[in-house]
């Protein structure tokens, strides 16, 4: 099924979710971090356990996806707190939001001149103290809330990955409950740095 088919409804938010509902949250969270379970060579992932929702300047526009579903998405996003307990991948780390905040708004322990020479790497979070807390970390992730389509078969995600620098990028990601597995079907990017 095409993206442009697909008419996404608004389901209960955060804490007003009922079990069933909950549960495909989580299900279909779990399904797209494993997209990050399968790739070994970039390090290791954390998670922030609050959700986030594409800004303005990182929306794009992505093929067969209207701004009524983006709205939807945001909408939904925004109005819960915390993503789902138990999105586990073996390389992916959940991490409170407020730890992940307090790592952003220490100044790092050595700080970065810009510009930096040919060859080095910036750091996640540069000059701050991201790379102090969470030293292991290669990729931070970030993950929209889902949002379903009527008939709750199709769920829409976004997500954004820093890995660093001019590192990151966002996508959407359009998955499929098929034999009551929820399935990525089509990644579409929304944009890159």
């Amino acid at each position: 099924m095409a993206m442009a088919t697909l008419s996404i409804a608004n389901i209960a938010h955060g804490n007003q979710a009922s079990p069933d509902e909950l549960k495909a949250d989580k299900a279909v969270l779990t399904a797209v971090v494993s997209i990050q379970c399968q790739g070994k060579d970039r390090g290791k992932v954390l998670l922030s356990s609050k959700p986030s929702a594409p800004d303005d300047t990182k929306k794009g526009y992505p093929s067969g996806i209207s701004d009524a579903q983006i709205a939807d998405l945001i909408n939904r996003t925004e109005a819960t707190d915390a993503l789902p307990k138990g999105i586990v991948c073996p390389r992916v780390r959940v991490v409170p939001y407020a730890r992940l905040k307090a790592a952003f708004d220490r100044p790092a322990k050595q700080h970065m001149e810009f510009p930096v020479p040919p060859g080095v790497l910036i750091p996640i979070g540069a000059n701050t103290g991201f790379k102090d807390t969470f030293p292991d970390i290669g990729i931070l992730l970030r993950l929209s809330m889902p949002v379903y389509s009527p008939t709750k078969d199709m769920a829409i995600v976004y997500f954004s990955e820093d890995c660093g620098g001019l590192c990151a990028h966002g996508e959407y990601v359009l998955l499929q409950h098929v034999n009551g597995t929820w399935r990525v079907i089509k990644r579409e990017e929304a944009w890159t740095s």
